[in-house]
């Protein structure tokens, strides 16, 4: 972040973090420990202060505000849209758990056997993700992608616990409604969105999981890039901390993992964590240039291998 973007009026929030978060930082430490030495007097208010901001910026306690940073909704987007790939694309509508009206798109294709279900990223919406789309109908499967809580078309806020409903929720209508059965459906999860792809698997027994930019859990992530997420321990977390991590030690179905080497949003370390920790049948797709938001596109023959035996119905995760 330049100076000339943290010094910029509409910046208010980086600002106030950063003015708040001070006394968290190790590199304030020493020199406010030594001034305080001499004083007993303030190193019983700076004590106090340190406590006070420690439960205010807690997750049990803060959680909106971490919503506020961790969800970057659109409403506008390419609705458009009449096909993707050569295959017409459907609207679709079907209710979450707390009664708001979800959006969703169906691309069917004729003869196939899988459907991927996308559970997209943080950000934007899900006419974002066109290439996504036809990356995996070129697998020869079917796509419904839907968009959570607050994005898109959907209704509400955005919220962890919104887009862990939501993803239920489509899930539910792909077997409900559209009558697929469970076993054909593979659930691809992106970046965000893999956390709420175990979410489902947890509860449903598809026919494989892709993770693509996972991350081990939430409280791991948000601790890789910001120290003061160390200071709290998991049970702080209100709402569902999205432990990838758990769900592939007991996974019972084909998992693929694909990653970027280059990703500075979401370390390679979670990748091989989750690989390391899976039980079989797993396997890895590793992109040497690619970073967080590209993996669609700068595709390999070994990600694009693992895919098609997957959309095509042959259930063994590539290695």
């Amino acid at each position: 972040m330049t100076a000339e973007t943290r010094d910029s009026p509409g910046n208010w929030l980086y600002r106030f973090l950063s003015y708040h978060f001070a006394p968290f930082m190790p590199s304030q430490w020493r020199k406010l420990v030594s001034g305080l030495k001499r004083d007993r007097r303030s190193s019983a208010k700076f004590c106090a202060k340190l406590c006070l901001y420690y439960v205010l910026f807690s997750p049990f306690v803060a959680m909106p505000l971490y919503n506020f940073l961790l969800f970057f909704p659109m409403t506008e987007g390419f609705y458009d849209t009449k096909e993707v790939a050569g295959v017409a694309k459907k609207d679709c509508y079907f209710q979450s758990p707390s009664g708001k009206k979800l959006h969703a798109w169906y691309f069917e294709k004729e003869g196939s056997s899988r459907t991927f279900l996308i559970s997209h990223g943080n950000a934007g919406n899900l006419t974002h993700r066109t290439a996504l789309i036809a990356l995996l109908l070129g697998t020869g499967a079917s796509v419904f992608i839907y968009d959570y809580e607050g994005y898109g078309k959907s209704e509400g806020a955005p919220s962890v616990n919104g887009a862990c409903g939501s993803g239920e929720a489509a899930f539910k209508y792909l077997t409900e409604t559209l009558h697929l059965a469970p076993q054909t459906i593979v659930l691809y999860g992106e970046s965000l969105g893999t956390g709420i792809t175990c979410q489902i698997a947890k509860k449903n027994q598809p026919a494989a999981v892709v993770l693509q930019s996972a991350f081990s859990s939430l409280p791991s992530v948000a601790a890789e890039r910001i120290f003061l997420f160390h200071l709290y321990p998991s049970w702080t977390y209100p709402v569902n901390t999205l432990d990838n991590l758990a769900y592939v030690r007991s996974k019972t179905v084909p998992l693929l993992i694909i990653h970027g080497m280059q990703d500075r949003v979401i370390s390679e370390k979670n990748a091989e964590a989750l690989l390391a920790a899976a039980t079989s049948p797993k396997g890895i797709v590793r992109l040497s240039d690619t970073g967080h938001n590209d993996c669609c596109i700068n595709t390999n023959y070994q990600m694009l291998t693992a895919l098609n035996i997957i959309g095509r119905g042959n259930v063994t995760a590539a290695r």
